[in-house]
C-alpha cells in the first residue's frame, strides 16, 4: 500500500502487517443452570429466618417466672423469679413466706440453694444471707405467727449464659417445710 504526501512531497510506502489478525476467545461451553442445595442450607435458611420472627413475638424478650406452693401445716411459699434474663442485667427473685395455718412457727429459716444463686455475679438479698454452705445460702425469718407474712427479695445480676436451676425451700416446725423449684435463662 503506497501512501503519497502531497504537502511535502515526500512519497511514503507502508509495509503490510506481520502480526496476524487477533483470535476471538472461544465460545463458552453451553451448559444448564441449575441450583444445588444441601440438607445444612435446605434447615439453616429457614432457622436463620425464624430467629427475627421468634424475637418480634416476645418470645426471647426477659420474663418473670411465678411460682406457689402449701405445705401441709399450711405455710405458703411464693416465689417470683426472672425466667429469662438479659446478661448483665438486674432482676428480681422475690420470695413471701406466709403462715396460712392456726398455729405460730416458732423457727423459719429460707434456704436457696447455691447452685442457683452461684451462677449470678452480684447477689443482695434483703434480709441479708447469714450463713451460706456448700449447698445452699440461708436467710433467718425467725417466729412466723398466723396469718403473718415475711418478704425477701434478692438483686441477680447475670453474667453466665445458660440455664440455672435451683429450689428455694422453706424450714419450719416438723410437717411445714414446703420447697419449690425455679429456673433462670441467661441469654446474651
Amino acid at each position: 500500500m503506497n501512501h503519497t504526501s502531497h504537502a511535502t512531497g515526500i512519497a511514503m510506502t507502508k509495509a503490510p502487517s506481520r502480526k496476524p489478525a487477533a483470535a476471538q476467545p472461544p465460545e463458552p461451553p453451553q451448559t444448564p443452570t441449575r441450583v444445588h442445595i444441601g440438607i445444612v442450607q435446605a434447615v439453616g435458611v429457614p432457622l436463620l429466618a425464624l430467629v427475627p420472627a421468634v424475637a418480634l413475638t416476645g418470645l426471647l424478650g426477659e420474663r418473670q417466672g411465678h411460682v406457689r406452693s402449701v405445705s401441709a401445716g399450711g405455710v405458703s411459699l411464693q416465689v417470683d423469679y426472672p425466667a429469662v434474663q438479659r446478661f448483665r442485667t438486674l432482676r428480681e427473685l422475690g420470695i413471701t413466706v406466709r403462715n396460712e395455718g392456726d398455729t405460730t412457727l416458732p423457727m423459719t429459716t429460707l434456704q436457696i440453694d447455691h447452685s442457683y444463686l452461684g451462677a449470678f455475679t452480684r447477689v443482695e438479698t434483703t434480709p441479708a444471707v447469714e450463713e451460706v454452705t456448700p449447698e445452699h445460702h440461708e436467710v433467718p425469718l425467725g417466729a412466723l405467727p398466723p396469718g403473718e407474712a415475711r418478704r425477701v427479695v434478692a438483686t441477680l445480676e447475670g453474667d453466665k449464659y445458660g440455664r440455672h436451676a435451683g429450689r428455694v425451700r422453706l424450714v419450719a416446725q416438723p410437717g411445714s417445710d414446703v420447697a419449690v423449684d425455679v429456673a433462670t435463662v441467661v441469654l446474651p
